[in-house]
Order: C-alpha cells, then structure tokens, then sequence
C-alpha cells in the first residue's frame, strides 16, 4: 500500500493498492449499504491512527518504567513532561493567531 498526497483533494491523502484505491469512500450522508470488508482497511488505518496517539502517551520505552500502584491517570501524568506535544509547546509554543484559527476551522467547520 502506498500513500499518495492530494495537495486539492478535500481529504489530502489517499492510500493506494498497486494504481486503484485501497478502499472506496463514502459520503457520510448516503444511504449505501456497506459489508464489514467494504471498511476493513479503512477501519486499520484509524485503529493506527489511534495507537500513534496512544505512543504519544505511553511511549513503548517508558512502559516498564511506571509504577504499577499508579492510576491511569497518575501514569499519564507521570509521562506528562516526557510528551512530545509537551516538548514541542515548550521549544516552539502555537502563538500564531492564524495557525490556531485554521486548526479551530479545521476542527469545528471540517470535523
């Protein structure tokens, strides 16, 4: 599978299988019936997506680390200043009004 940037598509990248699609897109507004392998891949690309959060917050190499008596939420912040948004907001803070009014619009208006 190969990952092809858009720069005018609305969805900015697409995943390719040889030279068609990885899987088909729907519109979220129509009424298309869908089987369980019509979003299996579609599925493991979130599920991916997702475990990257999760990497930012427990990384792999700290895991053993943590205190076995802790919370969730004790662990999580225990890691708090080892996140790279952490680092990233400390070295290089979002101070650009237009840069946060693009993530708002991005966020609220695309969601």
């Amino acid at each position: 599978m190969v990952l092809d940037v858009l720069p005018i598509d609305n969805r900015l990248v697409r995943y390719m299988e040889g030279f068609n699609n990885a899987w088909d897109y729907y519109a979220l507004d129509d009424n298309i019936e869908r089987g369980v392998n019509d979003l299996r891949l579609n599925f493991a690309r979130l599920l991916l997506h997702e475990l990257m959060h999760a990497n930012e917050f427990f990384p792999p190499n700290e895991i053993e680390t943590l205190n076995q008596n802790q919370t969730l939420y004790e662990a999580l912040q225990s890691l708090r200043s080892k996140n790279i948004s952490t680092q990233l907001n400390a070295v290089m803070p979002l101070g650009s009004s237009l840069l946060f009014s693009s993530l708002l619009f991005s966020y609220v208006w695309l969601g």
